[in-house]
């Protein structure tokens, strides 16, 4: 099931997730992912009215690649990613994480 939300010139769509660590929430919008967290993190987003699932391609494909990832089958990511929202620092600093080689800190 898809939720659909209306923004500003475009959708939300967001969608829960089962995964190996424990429940995930996703959020995608037009440009791609814009969120994913566990459930109950400190600082996440007001999750009331989630659907349980999403047919949107992005999140279908974020979930595809987190299991992948979670069963040891995946070390890169392909899903497209909305970093528009973040601040100028928040941007800087998930260019450094993506250089960050997995296994490392």
């Amino acid at each position: 099931m898809k939720s659909a939300i209306p923004i500003v010139g475009g959708t939300i769509a967001r969608a829960r997730w089962t995964s190996p660590l424990g429940p995930m929430l996703l959020e995608a919008g037009e440009r791609g992912l814009r969120g994913a967290w566990f459930e109950g993190q400190a600082h996440g987003p007001n999750t009331s009215g989630w659907p349980t699932r999403s047919t949107d391609p992005v999140i279908r494909q974020a979930i595809k690649e987190l299991a992948e990832y979670f069963d040891g089958q995946r070390r890169h990511f392909g899903t497209p990613v909305d970093s528009t929202l973040g601040t100028d620092f928040q941007r800087a600093v998930w260019k450094a994480l993506r250089g960050i080689p997995m296994g490392h800190t």
